[in-house]
This record gives structure tokens, C-alpha cells and sequence, in this order.
């Protein structure tokens, strides 16, 4: 499922993304300008947090370098 939403509150939107978890509408991409793409699932609690990071030159590495800081810390 695809829908379209766009928020000025990060809040709203974990809200939001929470709420469609509990349905059981996992949010699998989103896309820019504010199109989320869903997958069904069995309904659930989910916690999202919203995080828009822009990565500057050599991205690629700088991102790499951001998931392992997460990875590391859910060990």
C-alpha cells in the first residue's frame, strides 16, 4: 500500500508510522515528498524514530559509518 502524507511535526509522523504498525501496515520505504510505502503485516507495536540526515562528501562512507553506530549499540 502506498500513501501519501506529509508532516511538519516529526512527533506526528512516529505517530503516525506507529498507528499504521498497529494496523498492520508496516512501513517498508518512503520515498521523498512525503509517499510511504507499507507492507502488510500482522499487527504490531512498533516504535519509529524519524531521523533526516543529509550525508555530505564521501556519503557513502559517512553513512556506513552512521547504521554501524547503531548496530553497535543495539549488541
Amino acid at each position: 500500500m502506498k500513501k501519501f502524507k506529509v508532516f511538519v511535526n516529526i512527533d506526528d509522523e512516529e505517530k503516525f508510522l506507529r498507528e499504521m504498525a498497529e494496523k498492520g501496515y508496516v512501513l517498508k520505504k518512503y520515498s521523498y515528498f512525503g509517499f510511504y510505502h507499507f507492507e502488510q503485516a500482522k499487527p504490531q507495536t512498533l516504535n519509529y524514530r524519524v531521523d533526516y540526515r543529509m550525508f555530505g562528501i564521501g556519503g557513502k562512507a559517512e553513512f556506513l559509518n552512521y547504521v554501524a553506530m547503531f548496530e553497535d549499540a543495539a549488541c
